[in-house]
């Protein structure tokens, strides 16, 4: 099977290496961490040669969701905020409403 479209090619090989260095020292902390860091810096360096900077954003949350601990979450927006399930019937309903104005 040949795929023809380069970008793909390239982006799907960023993240095959990303998963083997993941795998490859999944036990070792300290290996790991220099691994996720490495990582880390060749992205960041790639960013004035890509074009496409999409990729590198989101090989950079992959990369941070891998490597991090459950306790870390990459992104910041999973830190804020209320939990639904833990909300009043009351603020369940203007939720709703809110969400209903917004994609309506």
């Amino acid at each position: 099977m040949s795929l023809k479209n380069s970008g793909f090619n390239d982006e799907l090989n960023c993240y095959i290496k990303i998963i083997d260095c993941f795998l490859k020292y999944h036990y070792d902390n300290l290996q790991k961490e220099m691994c996720k860091n490495r990582s880390i810096i060749k992205l960041m360096r790639s960013l004035k040669y890509r074009k496409n900077k999409e990729v590198i954003k989101n090989s950079l949350l992959f990369v941070l969701s891998l490597f991090d601990d459950e306790d870390n979450p990459p992104d910041f927006y999973s830190n804020i905020g209320n939990d639904f399930r833990n909300a009043t019937d009351k603020e369940h309903k203007e939720i709703i409403s809110e969400l209903k104005k917004e994609f309506l």
